[in-house]
């Protein structure tokens, strides 16, 4: 694969941090959408990683699966595997009513901090400081 394409996905995956940027800015913050592109965020930047190493990432939404599969390219520790246990959940449970998980405020720091946290592992990684 190319750089071309791993360029594709950092560009798609810093869209989704620029968007909680925005949104956190908002008079009503959606917080389940800021999760959402959180969760995407760091998804986008794991599977940038598998591009880069000429590997097809995964059509899975589990980020712990993901920093798996890429662990021998990027150092999988303990704490980055606890962001990706946190984050995994806001790109399917959070998203549709009934999900019975209440998303506020509080949660925000823990999820934007996973977030930033995958996303300068991976960054690191790739090259990209």
């Amino acid at each position: 694969m190319t750089s071309a394409q791993v360029s594709e996905w950092v560009a798609s995956a810093e869209r989704d941090y620029d968007a909680v940027q925005i949104l956190c800015r908002a008079a009503r913050i959606p917080y389940e959408i800021v999760g959402y592109h959180c969760q995407q965020c760091a998804e986008k930047y794991l599977k940038a990683l598998y591009v880069q190493h000429d590997r097809r990432p995964p059509y899975i939404h589990d980020l712990v699966e993901l920093l798996h599969g890429v662990a021998d390219m990027c150092d999988a520790s303990e704490e980055l595997v606890h962001s990706c246990e946190r984050l995994t959940p806001f790109g399917t449970l959070v998203r549709y009513p009934g999900s019975g998980i209440e998303i506020g405020d509080e949660h925000m720091p823990v999820v934007m901090e996973a977030a930033d946290r995958v996303r300068d592992a991976v960054r690191h990684c790739i090259g990209l400081e």
